[in-house]
């Protein structure tokens, strides 16, 4: 069985020798933290995302209801939400806004009801009145942040997330215009969702608008695997000028690899024959390593800021193994 989701194209779940024991045992950690979440009715929509698709790849069936689930906590006004109740409480500072309509709870909502074959909203009209007249889309209430100070890749994995939940007759101008002039950026996960609207909205020539990206996989490839951006590519977006960048280290992902692979499709033989063989190396390394998946740093703390390794982080390795 293959699925698709936005941030992980062409998932086989059933390919069991892509699935190293230990990485099993990281999801069955992860599905036992939901049990135990879910005692206290604290959950988030890309949690149950997770949860899904690790009971898939350990049981080749689903085991949670999770339709009431989100029945029940994820859903308000007969609208998606980002996170139940008790979850956004628990989050420091953050109880007064719990309360969330997105996109990107819009999305995996439907993600998640294509996969349970239940009935579903109108998810076209939904995100209709969430596009912007300059084209994005996303919800104002929930974050009025302008476009200018948000990252390339929040407002372009949003588009993508909408786009392609409106129904193709239906698509405002706005948003094509804002895809096809949309300029060149400097993160592989930004240029991927890009592709990812380019070729929803049929678009000719793809290869015109991702012309440049062979040099972005070339300046982000760390020996490894693919990070999403070159150290010394970091620019204050909004003052325009480099950061500071001689202590950081470029992190090899294979999240980001698969997305690298995708855009590497689009740019002619050469540049895919070559990320090729940089992904089999990868996979070589990862089966040596299997839990070197390197956690984000602060520069100069010790301690992990957040998991090292995601249920998504081993999902991403399923499909480069595919």
């Amino acid at each position: 069985m293959v699925i698709n989701h936005l941030l992980l194209p062409n998932l086989n779940i059933n390919n069991e020798k892509a699935v190293p024991e230990v990485y099993k045992r990281i999801l069955e950690g992860y599905l036992d933290y939901l049990n135990t979440a879910l005692e206290y009715e604290s959950i988030a929509m890309s949690e149950v995302v997770a949860g899904v698709i690790s009971e898939l790849i350990l049981y080749n069936e689903i085991k949670h209801d999770w339709f009431l689930i989100i029945k029940d906590l994820l859903e308000y006004d007969e609208l998606p939400i980002s996170y139940s109740k008790n979850y956004g409480e628990k989050l420091y500072g953050f109880n007064s806004q719990w309360l969330q309509h997105t996109v990107h709870a819009t999305y995996n909502h439907s993600f998640i009801m294509n996969l349970l074959n239940k009935s579903q909203f109108d998810y076209s009209s939904i995100i209709l009145d969430l596009v912007q007249p300059d084209g994005y889309i996303y919800n104002k209430k929930v974050s009025a942040t302008n476009p200018r100070t948000r990252m390339k890749s929040e407002l372009l994995m949003s588009l993508a997330m909408g786009l392609s939940l409106i129904d193709s007759s239906r698509i405002p101008e706005q948003c094509i215009v804002k895809i096809k002039t949309f300029d060149k950026t400097e993160f592989v996960t930004a240029e991927y969702f890009k592709l990812f609207c380019l070729k929803l909205l049929k678009i000719d020539n793809l290869e015109t608008y991702c012309n440049y990206n062979d040099i972005l996989l070339e300046r982000c490839f760390t020996g490894t695997g693919y990070a999403d951006f070159n150290v010394q590519d970091k620019v204050d977006d909004y003052m325009g000028t480099l950061k500071r960048t001689a202590r950081d280290k470029s992190v090899a992902s294979p999240l980001i690899t698969v997305y690298a692979g995708e855009i590497a499709e689009v740019l002619g033989s050469s540049t895919l024959d070559l990320y090729n063989s940089n992904k089999e190396k990868y996979i070589q390394h990862l089966s040596l390593n299997p839990l070197d998946i390197t956690a984000y740093k602060m520069r100069d703390l010790n301690a992990d800021f957040g998991e090292s390794i995601t249920p998504f982080e081993i999902f991403s390795t399923i499909i480069l193994n595919n």
